[in-house]
Formats: C-alpha cells, structure tokens, sequence
C-alpha cells in the first residue's frame, strides 16, 4: 500500500504541526477560512521582502487571526531559497500550509504561502518537483 505524502513527512520528521494560539486543538472549520487566509497571503506577499524571516513573521501575524499558532522558525532558514510545510489538524480535516522564498539578483526575496488539502498539496509537490514555477 502507498504511504501518503502527511505519513512519509511524519516518519521523516520533516513535518511540524501548526496549533492553537489558546492551546486547544481547535482550529477552525469548512473551507471559507482557508479561501480568506489564501487571499490574504496573496494580497500580504505580493510585494517583495527584505529577507525570509519577514516573510514568516507576516505569515505568523495572519494566521494568528484565525487562532493559529505558526512555530516561528521551526525550519532552518537557508539564506538564498526554502519551500516548508505545516500540517493543520482540523476538526473536520486536515490541511498543509506550504511556503516558498527564493532570493532574486536584487537581494529581496519573493515569498510563498498557500493552505491547502492533501491531494492539492501532492499536486503542487509534483509540479515543483518536474521544475514548473509557482505562480506567485
């Protein structure tokens, strides 16, 4: 039987989990916050920044909105480029937040971020892994 991408990243360890800002594991639920979340990335990263590290703190602030704790710096942070994903354990389903910098010729860096399911997320793994660019 295959092993699904969210079990090869846990027994991998290359997976860390988002939780709650008040310590329940509740997050929320349906599919309306991730859409509001995703056009708030959108709308948040569409200007360029000045290292990784803002990137994730803007990321932090917005899902804190919707009682979600980012682990800050939970990854290393590769000075020149980095893709990470989050595993989001909701109620009613599970969710990846899947983030991507890379560093241009100008020293800034273009960021990422997009919440997503798990078919989704295989979708977008095998894209970048062919070496289509996402489209930010």
């Amino acid at each position: 039987m295959a092993m699904s991408f969210k079990q090869f990243a846990i027994d991998e360890d290359h997976i860390v989990s988002v939780g709650s800002l008040n310590g329940s594991t509740e997050v929320p639920t349906g599919d309306d916050w991730c859409t509001e979340l995703n056009d708030q990335f959108t709308e948040e990263f569409e200007s360029l920044l000045l290292s990784p590290e803002v990137g994730y703190r803007r990321l932090y602030d917005l899902m804190t909105t919707y009682n979600l704790a980012l682990p800050l710096f939970a990854y290393p942070i590769d000075p020149v480029e980095g893709e990470h994903i989050y595993l989001i354990d909701g109620v009613d389903a599970q969710w990846f937040l899947y983030t991507a910098y890379f560093q241009l010729e100008t020293g800034q860096y273009e960021f990422y971020a997009e919440i997503m399911d798990e078919p989704s997320l295989n979708d977008l793994l095998i894209l970048t892994d062919e070496g289509t660019a996402l489209d930010t």
